[in-house]
């Protein structure tokens, strides 16, 4: 939908590319067959792994003239410049068009810091704050519910207390996963 975006650019983009396109796109461009999902959402075709979809869209990336830059700190950008610290040294790029692929705040040992908002905030651009994607619970009595073991559940509301959500959950019923 259109209205998640709060930019005219992004809006005008999303607007223009339909999921049939984006279902051609990754079958013409990236090499990728697709099934839609029971929830609508797209899926590569059973036996593709997500690697394989990210290593033949970084490819494509790199066919157009792309340039991804790792192992990069970002220390600050303007309208056109953009500055990194590599190895202890600072580094200014400038460009026409600059995508940012920063990653959350969920682990750190990968580079996934999420210190990139306080920059954001600073320059006064709107940021949602960091919350969870993934979550488990335990139920004290889930032999009532074990011929669900293993089922996906879409579109549903989940309820505690007085919070609820609204998403897609897969029921492991059975499997202890450490405290």
């Amino acid at each position: 939908s259109q209205s998640r975006y709060n930019h005219d650019f992004i809006r005008k983009a999303v607007g223009e590319f339909s999921n049939i396109d984006f279902i051609n796109w990754l079958a013409q461009e990236i090499k990728i067959e697709t099934y839609i999902g029971s929830s609508g959402k797209i899926f590569p075709i059973k036996g593709i792994k997500p690697i394989q979809v990210l290593h033949n869209w970084i490819n494509y990336i790199h066919y157009l003239g792309g340039t991804f830059h790792y192992q990069h700190e970002l220390i600050d950008f303007s309208e056109n410049t953009v500055k990194f610290q590599v190895d202890k040294k600072i580094i200014t790029y400038n460009f026409d068009r600059l995508i940012f692929a920063l990653g959350g705040a969920s682990w750190k040992k990968t580079g996934s810091t999420g210190d990139w908002l306080n920059l954001f905030q600073s320059k006064g651009i709107t940021v949602q704050p960091f919350q969870s994607s993934n979550a488990g619970f335990e139920l004290k009595d889930w032999e009532k519910f074990s011929d669900l073991a293993g089922m996906q559940f879409k579109n549903c509301e989940v309820k505690l207390g007085n919070y609820s959500t609204f998403g897609s959950f897969r029921n492991i019923f059975g499997y202890s996963v450490g405290r």
